[in-house]
């Protein structure tokens, strides 16, 4: 796909944060090798990529549903 027939796919980078990268409780030792991977595709094909990111409310009674929880 790569070779110019983009089609409708898309590459879908899902919450990607610097804390699964460095050094911290959630650090995932595969990260960072495949980082260069996931930035050569999404600037080759820049407007096929959609990144997202996980926004947690302020307080969790801001939210509805499971956030309540959280109270």
């Amino acid at each position: 796909m790569m070779n110019g027939d983009t089609g409708k796919w898309r590459h879908l980078c899902i919450d990607m944060q610097r804390m699964f990268a460095e050094d911290t409780p959630w650090h995932v030792p595969w990260l960072e090798p495949v980082s260069a991977n996931i930035f050569a595709a999404a600037e080759r094909l820049a407007d096929h990529t959609i990144f997202t990111r996980f926004l947690p409310p302020r307080k969790a009674g801001d939210m509805p549903g499971r956030w309540r929880d959280y109270l």
